[in-house]
């Protein structure tokens, strides 16, 4: 999607809260991932949106088009103490991409004819699919060339998004979204789909328009009581909108919730082709279209104006709970916390969920030190929510301080996320000796003890053995960790037989015992596994033919035969089958790093050197990349 915006000049502001402002700018940027935005740089809501573009990693094409002459735009357009800011802009613009002038004479003709060049130039910068689109920050009726903008827009059937300075999200209606996240597969359609990209495309554009204030069920650390926030929110949340993409029973579990707690204010949306549960087959409903590439620029627009009137206003006399159907309830809207509301600790918790969903590690820190006056317990749950932010943008020290005193302090592992992610900030740092990868397996094996379920907790212990055994000294101790690696990649993937990939692990491992140690067991498991290893990535590939991690686990899969002398399978042929694919960079990488990982073993040379050569072959490479740790 390409973005042209405008909005109001920091003296047309107001009180308005610019840090929110600017944070809001970069959360819809963050959620649409524009491939480019257009407009000028007037001081006020043009250069906060340059800025937040600038600021993304992998970020937009910037393109400003400014009206008059650079040095007439300075003077006219931007106030004095804005102008070193213009200026740093237009700096890395200029090296980044494009700045332009019209040399237009100042005055509101020029502007109009801006307004018309940014139109322009957005439909010429859209690619393939691409649509573009119109943000404006300024309130409704506010700004002459900016409502000219939005006029023009409308004419030509292109969207336009609002975001409102003088509004203050936090006194505006609560809506919750229950909806599920991740990667997932959906029954009905027989796909896999990215939920994800429904809250991002669809969801926070329209939220963000209709200046609501959300949240997202999503993976937040709690209180020890998992449900207490979501609770909360599904209890006193103005509108809530229930995404029934794939079936999940957990939003399901949300909307049975939602329709006792309150009569009315629930909105459904689900993906085109899809058919409801039953219970909920009579409610409104709002689709959108999505498929397994994802939400289409022309989808997520439609969704946007499906979505508008909806949660433009809230009615709520009017009925849409199943339960208000049969049941006369006594109590609608009538819950009561059992403890007071914290409201500067509930301020905190917001703005650090918004710091994390705009990936923004420096205010995840800022919003820790303005923690002033809130109790121990609701200190430590921040500090686990930031911590595990903190771990997901790579800054690994300062995330391990927050996360030591919060699992030092929950010896029962009652905030099982936070385990694993304080073993995490041990595990993926680059520079990880032995000693950090034995604190995280001492971590991780706490919580397989005191919370078994926890997702992922084997395959994660089979990495921390694999990796550590890449910086042993003696083959006993890499003996060790292989045998370790094995116990617990095959815990994992016997919970999940179509788990291919991690069926692969087990299967390498195995093979390494066998062809090195002489572990004769091993090796006839590993015969074993593999024909079911392989079924399970061949129906991958049938379904996605592109699908590169199908296509590596074949190769991997007539590799591991060769080593085990199962037949003679055309390694090298299988690898560039894989690599003809051209997967990204780091999949490459990975899957040389496994072929490294066998060599480390002294496992034979001449079939991984197939392997490596077809690899390369087929992705077009005539020397490999620098390898990363598998």
């Amino acid at each position: 999607m390409v973005l042209v915006y405008a909005g109001r000049r920091v003296q047309s502001m107001g009180a308005a809260d610019l840090e929110a402002v600017a944070t809001r700018i970069k959360r819809l940027l963050v959620a649409l991932r524009p491939s480019a935005v257009v407009g000028a740089a007037a001081d006020g809501a043009d250069l906060l949106l340059v800025e937040a573009a600038l600021g993304m990693p992998n970020g937009p094409e910037v393109h400003l088009v400014l009206p008059t002459p650079e040095q007439v735009f300075r003077e006219q357009s931007v106030e004095p103490g804005w102008r070193d800011r213009f200026d740093r802009v237009l700096e890395e613009v200029r090296e980044r991409g494009a700045v332009e002038s019209l040399g237009l004479e100042d005055g509101e003709e020029a502007y109009r004819l801006a307004n018309g060049e940014f139109l322009k130039r957005a439909a010429d910068l859209a690619q393939g699919d691409e649509r573009h689109a119109v943000v404006v920050i300024a309130a409704e009726g506010e700004g002459a060339m900016v409502q000219e903008l939005a006029a023009r827009a409308a004419l030509s059937d292109t969207p336009v998004l609002r975001i409102d300075p003088s509004v203050d999200v936090g006194a505006r209606p609560r809506c919750f979204v229950a909806m599920p996240y991740g990667t997932k597969p959906d029954p009905q359609r027989h796909i896999t789909v990215d939920c994800d990209l429904v809250y991002s495309k669809v969801l926070v554009p329209a939220l963000e328009n209709a200046q609501l204030n959300y949240r997202r069920a999503d993976e937040e650390i709690d209180t020890g009581l998992i449900l207490q926030p979501m609770i909360e929110w599904i209890a006193e949340a103005d509108l809530v909108v229930g995404d029934l993409q794939t079936g999940n029973f957990n939003v399901g579990w949300e909307l049975g919730l939602r329709h006792l707690l309150r009569s009315g204010q629930t909105l459904l949306i689900r993906p085109d082709g899809t058919i409801p549960p039953f219970d909920l087959n009579a409610l409104r409903h709002v689709g959108y279209k999505q498929d397994e590439q994802g939400v289409s620029d022309s989808a997520a627009i439609e969704a946007w104006a499906a979505l508008a009137p909806f949660l433009a206003s809230v009615d709520e006399s009017k009925s849409d709970s199943p339960v208000d159907a049969v049941m006369e309830v006594q109590q609608w809207g009538k819950v009561r916390r059992r403890e007071a509301r914290d409201a500067n600790w509930e301020r905190l918790r917001g703005q650090l969920t918004l710091a994390r969903e705009v990936g923004d590690a420096d205010l995840m820190l800022e919003v820790l030190s303005s923690a002033h006056g809130v109790g121990p317990e609701h200190l430590h749950l921040l500090r686990a929510e930031a911590g595990v932010g903190l771990v997901r943008l790579g800054r690994y020290a300062e995330a391990r301080k927050l996360l030591r005193e919060v699992v030092a302090g929950d010896l029962e592992v009652t905030r099982p996320e936070a385990h694993v992610y304080y073993a995490l900030s041990f595990y993926r740092p680059k520079d990880a000796g032995v000693d950090d990868y034995d604190e995280a397996e001492k971590v991780l094996r706490r919580v397989l003890v005191k919370a078994p379920l926890q997702p992922e907790l084997h395959a994660l212990l089979g990495a921390v053995a694999k990796r550590r055994l890449r910086l042993r000294d003696t083959p006993e101790e890499r003996e060790g960790d292989l045998r370790m690696a094995l116990e617990f990649y095959r815990q994992g993937y016997e919970r999940d037989l179509n788990a291919y990939y991690e069926g692969i692990n087990v299967i390498a491992v195995a093979v390494a015992l066998h062809v090195r140690y002489g572990d004769a067991d091993a090796g006839r498991s590993a015969r074993e596994l593999v024909p079911a290893v392989r079924v399970a990535a061949t129906l991958a590939t049938r379904a996605h033919p592109d699908d590169f991690w199908a296509a590596a686990t074949l190769a991997e899969c007539a590799l591991h035969e060769r080593l085990l002398g199962v037949g003679e399978p055309d390694v090298h042929a299988a690898y560039k089958a894989a690599g003809a694919l051209r997967p990204p960079s780091g999949d490459l990488d990975s899957t040389l790093s496994q072929l490294d990982f066998l060599r480390l073993l002294e496992l034979p040379e001449e079939p991984l050197s197939d392997a490596e050569a077809g690899l390369l072959a087929g992705a077009g490479r005539t020397t490999r990349p620098g390898a990363t740790h598998a």
